[in-house]
């Protein structure tokens, strides 16, 4: 999981590494309204609290609100339902098994939910991912793909579902399972990405000299760079429905960001910069951790997991 480099991390304050349907085949320069996008990099505003503390690290947000989040603090890994106030209830564990009349504990990695509310994540038996499981809206859950890594060996950075296809990458790169069962890699050395109601993947890209752009993946399979998007280290990359992206990242200086991309401009504004810690209150003042899984909710706010300040708090930027 990308959490284990960037748990290194957040105990050296170091930089973290970088490691509905389509209609046409599109290269996206430009993309419908994305007049939602609140941020300028001249007046930005926007609030800060803390969600919730605790041990959380990925976390998942549905269309009416609520925030889950995985709670791996007492050795059986926990999905929790954070509702729109802030209380947290359980929602989903996984159920222990047996190997050889012993008691096999399964932990959890990675989070996402799709359009209807079912909640998603990868089932591990020690450090090695085996199944893919599909939690409904009521907390139950279901194996629902086998053996996505050959032998459990290549570790899951991060997972997305869209229009009944299943995505993931490791350290291959990003893998897409059809609705249809078949799997191949979409992009190579690859694990970072975020893919948008149309199946359009979006994800960080290193050029020949070193500089790390916006790159686009189009549901039909043409690649686009945005040269004139320049990112930092990337963490984290998530998208809203009206097409924006955001990106958590960090800096050279020790600094974490977070970013918002305007499609239709093709402009990148900052959300927030500060040195790692932890202070509420107005983005000018407000200082965060490195965003470590970022999401936002059908209102628009983002909400993010920190593994840096107050480690793997859930946090809130409202606008």
């Amino acid at each position: 999981m990308k959490k284990g480099t960037l748990y290194t991390l957040a105990l050296l304050l170091l930089p973290a590494l970088f490691f509905v349907g389509c209609k046409k085949d599109l290269t996206l320069k430009k993309l419908s309204s994305t007049d939602s996008l609140k941020t300028d990099s001249a007046t930005r505003h926007g609030t800060v609290s803390t969600v919730i503390n605790g041990l959380y690290d990925w976390i998942a947000a549905d269309n009416s609100g609520n925030i889950y989040a995985l709670n791996n603090n007492f050795g059986t890994d926990t999905i929790y339902k954070i509702d729109s106030l802030g209380h947290r209830s359980f929602f989903y564990t996984p159920p222990i098994t047996m190997d050889h009349d012993t008691a096999v504990i399964n932990t959890m990695g990675c989070l996402t939910v799709d359009s209807l509310g079912n909640l998603y994540t990868v089932a591990y038996r020690g450090n090695k991912p085996l199944n893919v499981i599909k939690i409904t809206s009521a907390g139950s859950g279901a194996v629902i793909l086998n053996g996505i890594t050959p032998g459990g060996g290549s570790q899951v950075e991060k997972i997305a579902v869209n229009q009944g296809n299943f995505y993931f990458s490791n350290n291959l790169g990003v893998h897409e399972i059809t609705a249809g069962g078949s799997s191949s890699v979409i992009l190579n050395n690859i694990s970072i990405f975020t893919v948008n109601r149309d199946g359009v993947l979006y994800y960080p890209v290193i050029s020949g000299s070193g500089q790390v752009n916006l790159g686009q993946l189009s549901a039909f399979g043409t690649k686009y760079t945005f040269t004139n998007i320049t990112l930092d280290d990337v963490v984290d990359i998530t998208n809203d429905k009206a097409g924006n992206l955001y990106t958590s990242e960090t800096t050279t200086n020790n600094h974490a960001e977070i970013h918002a991309i305007n499609y239709a401009k093709t402009k990148k504004v900052t959300i927030i910069s500060s040195a790692f810690g932890h202070v509420d209150g107005p983005v000018a003042t407000a200082k965060i951790g490195v965003a470590f899984s970022l999401v936002t909710n059908s209102s628009g706010s983002l909400y993010f997991s920190e593994i840096t300040g107050n480690p793997h708090d859930i946090r809130r930027i409202s606008f």
